[in-house]
């Protein structure tokens, strides 16, 4: 459950993110990190602010990796 202070965070991290190109998961945990001086949050709370940001945001992903064999 998010305090008002992590909802603010949230909030403001939306509201400062730029529309286009999507944003990396990278670029939001560092608009999250320099926002959170502002709005100070928990370590638990701000990994929630996160994983909410990551949901609600169609984010660009980096190439990944994957095993197409069984080992």
């Amino acid at each position: 459950m998010l305090t008002d202070s992590g909802r603010n965070l949230e909030t403001a991290v939306i509201a400062t993110l730029p529309a286009a190109p999507r944003p990396t998961e990278q670029t939001i945990l560092e608009r999250a990190s320099s926002l959170r001086k502002v709005f100070q949050v928990s370590d638990e709370e701000f990994a929630i602010v996160l994983k909410t940001l990551h949901e609600q945001l169609a984010i660009t992903m980096e190439l990944g990796t994957f095993i197409t064999e069984e080992h």
